[in-house]
């Protein structure tokens, strides 16, 4: 049972997906979309034993199961994605391309859900690239200008990181003569394939200088695919290095210092950029690179010492997770404000929305409170109580409170579009999971002091300071009758041409064949589009069902050469990477 259960976390999204491309049965399909995020869910809740299991026939050789580590990621990426679900359902009913986006929608389900049970290489890759190169419909729904040049910028990146991650685990499966992650993570593996692999997941993660498509992909998205684009998918970046880098076990001085050089310059650079939006959800996606850069930044101190890791381990983990939650929270929000005529109940939404807020500035007793006192007290750890690094982390807590200013504020002035009933279901639950996701996280919790030893003073000071920053610097831009112009999400993407015009730096495009451009003159029609959106349906299940007839008929012939005789895997949350760990194939329990 707990192996159907397994192969069903990323089997019925795929499934649901694919029944898409047959028109008898779409209407079921987008009536019972929901039901695809519970096998995860089941999983995380049920499946307490870890537990392996092997199937020959699938892909090279798959192996899927589920441990404490495993458990903790399902968790809450399945309750995001049923949230989200739940919105888009509600939020697209009328949409005359919802096949197309729900089509997308549950490959990247599929993808992002079905990676945190793989435990083989094969299995891993591919639905880490299915999950990254699904997203790509849900950018570029919107069919606008803006739409489709975010989608040009985030498959730029998706094939940069894809490349970059194919390279690194190719590499070190040969090297550790193994296609198990626990292996690759275990051995010694090549300085260039570990380069790759950071670049590959770091892609994902968002941190500076390979943020560039987070913030464009984001704001063009519709609001439920944002809130799991930024809630659980960029996620899986922190999930890979977890896997497959040597934390705890073995310093790498040269990729620590890299990672948290990157997430310092992450921290206060998409701080500065995202406080000149003027969408929210543009304001939301920098906030989301500025808190990647605080997980990468925990990540190099944990490469540079690895002493740190029992006590790194669940503050970044429970970090994830109050991220993840508070991040869909607001985008949910964005949704539901923007839906809703009433000006009461409006200011009634901002009102809901400053609790998630809250908790992304750090505010005492808050999830967002507990994660960042624990990540720094792993500093402390590693550099003493009084490094400059623990100052730089609350200097980044003062800059999440000038954001999420920005961002209540940028919103309240959004004019309100068409209702839609029922939209603020999932958006309350949301605020609900993250307002009590210390007593509902069902894990182990980063070590805290008990609250009557907590300084309420010395924690409020850097949301006090944020909150005095935003209405100083507010005041002084009225009187001085200044405007701040916008920052281009997207940064130096600026200088290249978003069109047939030359930009800055690149020669003028060469005109395209007048048949291509009648082509593509037809395609934008609105009744194409439709024909078009649903004809993605049909090309996804086509091209699965490729790979999985090629997967079947060159398994035998790859067998002997990628089966690991060895397999290690992680037991717990906090110790679940200790090295020497085994795997027990199939169905018993370790």
């Amino acid at each position: 049972m707990t192996e159907i259960l397994l192969f069903a976390v990323p089997g019925l999204p795929l499934l649901l997906a694919i029944a898409l491309a047959f028109a008898p049965f779409r209407q079921l399909v987008h009536a019972t979309v929901w039901l695809a995020p519970l096998p995860a869910l089941a999983a995380a809740l049920l499946v307490i034993e870890p537990r392996t299991f092997e199937e020959p026939w699938l892909l090279l050789g798959a192996r899927i199961g589920v441990d404490e580590l495993r458990r903790a990621f399902l968790f809450f990426a399945s309750v995001l994605w049923l949230l989200a679900t739940v919105s888009a359902m509600r939020l697209l009913r009328n949409d005359d391309d919802r096949t197309g986006f729900f089509a997308c929608f549950l490959f990247a389900m599929g993808g992002n859900l079905g990676l945190l049970v793989a435990y083989d290489v094969f299995s891993f890759y591919t639905l880490f690239a299915l999950m990254s190169f699904a997203a790509y419909g849900l950018v570029v729904h919107g069919r606008s200008a803006e739409s489709y040049y975010a989608g040009k910028v985030y498959i730029a990146f998706v094939v940069l990181g894809e490349l970059a991650l194919f390279a690194g685990l190719a590499s070190a499966a040969w090297s550790a003569q193994s296609t198990l992650l626990a292996d690759l993570r275990a051995a010694p593996l090549p300085e260039g394939a570990t380069t790759l692999l950071v670049v590959g997941f770091a892609v994902k993660l968002g941190i500076v200088p390979l943020h560039l498509w987070l913030p464009l992909a984001h704001a063009a998205a519709p609001v439920p695919a944002s809130a799991v684009l930024s809630g659980s998918m960029i996620k899986a970046g922190l999930f890979g290095i977890v896997l497959v880098l040597p934390l705890g076990v073995t310093a790498l001085p040269n990729h620590g210092t890299a990672l948290a050089a990157a997430g310092l310059v992450s921290i206060f650079l998409a701080a500065l950029i995202g406080v000149t939006q003027q969408n929210p959800k543009a304001v939301l996606a920098y906030s989301s690179v500025s808190q990647m850069g605080l997980i990468a930044l925990a990540l190099g101190v944990v490469l540079l010492a690895p002493d740190t890791w029992p006590l790194m381990a669940p503050a970044l983990f429970f970090f994830a997770a109050h991220h993840a939650v508070a991040k869909s929270t607001l985008f949910l929000g964005v949704g539901v404000f923007n839906a809703e005529p009433r000006p009461t109940r409006r200011r009634a939404v901002l009102l809901g929305l400053l609790i998630p807020a809250a908790a992304l500035a750090a505010l005492p007793l808050t999830s967002g409170h507990l994660a960042k006192e624990a990540l720094k007290d792993g500093l402390a750890m590693a550099f003493g109580p009084t490094h400059w690094l623990i100052l730089l982390v609350l200097a980044g807590t003062t800059a999440t409170t000038v954001l999420m200013a920005r961002f209540l504020v940028v919103l309240a002035r959004r004019p309100a579009g068409d209702a839609c009933p029922g939209l603020a279901t999932p958006w309350a639950a949301s605020i609900a999971i993250g307002a009590l996701l210390i007593l509902l996280w069902p894990f182990e919790l980063p070590p805290a002091k008990p609250l009557a030893e907590i300084s309420l003073l010395p924690a409020l000071l850097p949301v006090g300071i944020g909150l005095v920053v935003s209405l100083l610097a507010a005041l002084a831009l009225r009187l001085a009758g200044l405007r701040v112009e916008p920052v281009r999400p997207g940064e130096v993407l600026a200088l290249f041409p978003s069109d047939n015009r030359p930009g800055l730096l690149l020669p003028p495009l060469p005109r395209p064949d007048i048949r291509l451009r009648r082509h593509l003159a037809t395609l934008r029609r609105p009744d194409a589009l439709s024909a078009r959106a649903e004809s993605w349906a049909v090309g996804g299940a086509v091209a699965v069902a490729i790979v999985v007839v090629m997967a079947l008929l060159e398994a035998p012939r790859f067998d002997d050469l990628f089966r690991s005789q060895v397999s290690h895997s992680p037991p717990g949350l906090a110790d679940s990477l200790d090295e020497g760990s085994a795997v027990v194939p199939n169905d018993h329990v370790r």
